[in-house]
């Protein structure tokens, strides 16, 4: 398990990833070229991160971080590297390799595959907040717990 450094002491997270979340492109994601039109990738990718949220904290995702632990994330940076195009009607398989938790923030790291090829991979990073004030707090204990826990 490695260790980064950023705001804090970086933590990479496990056990539950590599996450994979799978969606097929639908036509109104296609842009006039027919492939997807870039932004989608980062949709796609939030998707999986939405999804996570549910697997980690085992109920209703976002909501429980607000219910549960009185904090909020928001994305502070999104990045995406494009690999090769993706068309309509693709099934793609959008996959959480791994989490780095630092102490007011985490990035996912992610990778989109067709057919099992790499068509992007992106990086996000959330910041936990605070829902009054909007302004960072560390992650809460429990999650994580959750996060880092073998």
């Amino acid at each position: 398990m490695a260790l980064h450094h950023c705001d804090g002491l970086w933590e990479t997270a496990a056990p539950m990833f590599p996450f994979t979340e799978t969606i097929r492109v639908r036509y109104n994601e296609c842009d006039p070229q027919g492939v997807v039109f870039n932004a989608n990738f980062l949709l796609y990718m939030d998707i999986a991160c939405t999804e996570a949220w549910r697997a980690i904290l085992g109920g209703a995702g976002y909501a429980d971080l607000t219910a549960k632990y009185e904090v909020d994330v928001v994305v502070a940076e999104a990045n995406v590297k494009y690999l090769a195009p993706v068309t309509f009607d693709d099934e793609i398989a959008v996959t959480i390799e791994s989490v780095e938790l630092g102490n007011t923030s985490l990035i996912w790291n992610l990778v989109i595959r067709r057919d099992g090829q790499p068509v992007a991979e992106g990086k996000i990073r959330n910041v936990f907040i605070s829902p009054e004030t909007w302004k960072p707090v560390p992650a809460p204990d429990g999650v994580r717990e959750v996060l880092t826990s073998k």
